[in-house]
């Protein structure tokens, strides 16, 4: 009769890679979405319904507290001026955050999946979606959903002038216009994907997508930037009056003018803007502020945070 050993559980290692996403604030007091694949792949070989977590924490100059961790995947983040923190992705609502408690707000009839807040100011914000897109739109806290063009895809991003212009991007270079009570399609060059719209300054905006698409303009015309990158810009960010962009050899900005220029050598997969700042990185998470590099803790303690 052969010996039966008793099943081995594999040890997972003391702390864990985060990857940041969304981030809100400024660069001493700031909020930021982090999902760690390694625990959620160690997590689903013990249940297999395990759902991605994400965790929401506040960093305090460089100390690191965790708010909360969230069964569902969350993607878009705003800081509001009251300093009530919104959260949303996989969710049928949105999360208010404070750093006393989590609170759900219920939106109904959301199709599909939160991927962006922006705000002009706390009367008008604006969050669209994918999967099922969606565009809504709040103003002195009510909620209207506004009626997309027919056959529009995924929607990614947001970012306008004023309350007149603010446009949307997606897939299939998708860019809309909303101008306060209708949005539309406009032209634009490329029919690639459409990740990420950053407001440049008073009149032009720019737009980050697939194969390393840049493209700066508004609703009377666009021209592209040459960005060196085959790579997806998943991510744009305002900084300082440029926009920055990150590529396989590190940070970019561009000032709307002159040609792309080298900021920093860290590679750079993801980033998003601060009030004073930016944060980004590839694995390795940094805080560029005043033209300086910071590196801030991207590791996750096992057990303790991962309650």
């Amino acid at each position: 009769m052969p010996i039966l050993k008793k099943k081995t559980e594999n040890v997972p290692p003391s702390r864990w890679e985060l990857t940041y996403a969304d981030a809100a604030g400024k660069s001493t007091d700031f909020y930021v979405n982090a999902h760690c694949y390694e625990l959620d792949e160690f997590e689903r070989s013990k249940n297999i319904n395990h759902t991605d977590t994400t965790f929401v924490f506040h960093f305090d100059s460089f100390d690191r507290k965790k708010i909360i961790r969230n069964p569902t995947r969350l993607d878009a983040l705003w800081r509001e001026q009251s300093g009530v923190v919104l959260a949303a992705g996989d969710t049928r609502g949105y999360l208010e955050i404070n750093a006393s408690e989590v609170s759900e707000v219920a939106l109904s009839d959301v199709p599909g999946q939160f991927s962006c807040f922006w705000a002009l100011n706390d009367d008008h914000l604006y969050a669209c979606g994918g999967f099922e897109p969606f565009f809504y739109y709040r103003y002195k806290r009510k909620w209207f959903a506004v009626p997309l063009p027919e056959n529009c895809p995924p929607l990614w991003s947001i970012a306008g002038l004023n309350e007149k212009e603010i446009y949307v991007v997606g897939g299939e270079g998708i860019v809309l216009l909303f101008n306060g009570k209708t949005i539309s399609r406009i032209e634009c060059p490329t029919d690639r994907m459409l990740t990420s719209v950053a407001v440049l300054n008073d009149r032009y905006v720019c737009i980050g997508g697939y194969e390393g698409i840049l493209i700066i303009g508004n609703r009377n015309g666009w021209r592209f930037v040459p960005t060196g990158s085959e790579e997806p810009l998943l991510k744009i960010a305002t900084y300082g009056g440029k926009v920055f962009f990150g590529a396989e050899d590190g940070l970019w900005s561009f000032d709307g003018r002159n040609e792309p220029v080298h900021i920093a050598e860290h590679r750079t997969r993801w980033m998003s803007a601060l009030e004073d700042g930016l944060l980004f990185g590839n694995g390795q998470a940094y805080l560029y502020v005043n033209n300086e590099i910071h590196p801030i803790d991207n590791m996750l303690n096992y057990p303790e945070e991962t309650r």
